[in-house]
């Protein structure tokens, strides 16, 4: 008989080629089913995540529905998982749960984070794992602007790439904003001001974040318009705003699942 457990995890996304499992490529999934197989052999299990993090993205916290066909306490669990695990993927909390779960229908809300700093240099390597780094000075209040006019329900065709089947490219977006990261956004200090998009909604696609960051940046330099952004959810243009932004600055930060 299987058990049903939720783990609640985080990783650094630099490495690996996303979450999901891929052929001959390392990825977040792929690591924890290892471990599944070094801790427990002779078993058969299933893992299914919550959301589908793109290459080099990270992740404060991720959800996972582990299927398994044996009955192990949740410590033991943890400990096994994190004992075979690499060092860059930490399972912080293991949960029961049913059958009926699932960790992508079940969920209410995601919210990521786009770290990014404005200053031509970059301080220091380990910085650099985790920020976006802009040289041009950008008008932080147009941004913020920009950074409002996507919340609510659009269809957002313009902030996407092909890469996974979609039935549409409507999503809800709850709250999107501009600010300087405080203490409690994020577990990690910085030597001078990181400012984050700080974006949730009901879904996203495939490089949505990092395109609609990259429009709202192109507003900051003075590249765009508040009326291009508003423009672009409203009808297809013949092409993106801006470019996909690299992926070292996003973060997926929290998994709300539904009451």
């Amino acid at each position: 008989m299987n058990n049903f457990y939720q783990l609640r995890l985080q990783y650094l996304g630099s490495k690996y080629f996303g979450w999901q499992i891929q052929n001959d490529q390392i990825t977040v999934q792929g690591e924890i089913e290892k471990a599944l197989k070094r801790a427990f052999p002779k078993s058969i299990f299933k893992t299914l995540g919550a959301s589908r993090t793109d290459r080099g993205v990270h992740a404060l916290d991720q959800l996972c529905k582990l299927s398994i066909d044996c009955n192990v306490p949740e410590k033991n669990l943890l400990k096994a998982l994190n004992d075979q695990l690499p060092a860059d993927i930490l399972v912080r909390d293991i949960f029961r749960t049913s059958e009926e779960f699932h960790p992508i229908y079940s969920v209410k809300e995601k919210t990521y984070l786009y770290l990014f700093k404005i200053q031509p240099l970059r301080p220091n390597i380990f910085e650099n794992q985790f920020i976006h780094f802009e040289p041009f000075q950008l008008d932080l209040e147009k941004m913020k602007h920009a950074a409002g006019i996507f919340v609510g329900e659009h269809d957002f065709y313009n902030y996407y790439t092909l890469g996974s089947d979609i039935s549409t490219t409507k999503r809800k977006i709850l709250s999107s904003q501009i600010f300087k990261l405080k203490s409690e956004d994020f577990p990690l200090s910085f030597s001078s001001d990181v400012f984050t998009l700080k974006i949730t909604g009901n879904g996203f696609l495939k490089q949505m974040i990092r395109l609609i960051m990259g429009a709202i940046i192109e507003v900051g330099k003075g590249s765009l318009d508040i009326s291009d952004i508003e423009k672009s959810l409203k009808e297809k243009l013949p092409n993106k705003l801006s470019k996909v932004l690299d992926p070292r600055g996003l973060f997926l930060q929290n998994i709300k699942l539904k009451d």
